[in-house]
């Protein structure tokens, strides 16, 4: 069993992604959980107000490239239709 948590489901909104930053941070805190820096027990955030990130904000808040957040939204939909 992996325990790298699940990508979030992106929105495609006029040709382009977005994610929900609820999702996000939920997707972040997996992964700080999973590489043991933080405990599953301490409380999330959860945002005040709604809002969508759009792709290239995702990627600069992760770290990685907005190529790699391609990479990840196609394995997602690979992963879907499997």
């Amino acid at each position: 069993m992996s325990n790298i948590p699940e990508f979030p489901t992106p929105i495609r909104l006029r040709g382009r992604l977005f994610f929900r930053r609820r999702d996000l941070e939920a997707y972040k805190r997996a992964l700080l959980i999973a590489h043991g820096v933080m405990k599953a027990d301490e409380p999330m955030r959860e945002p005040e107000v709604e809002e969508l990130v759009n792709a290239e904000q995702a990627a600069k808040e992760l770290g990685f490239g907005r190529r790699t957040i391609g990479r990840r939204v196609a394995g997602k939909k690979i992963e879907e239709a499997a």
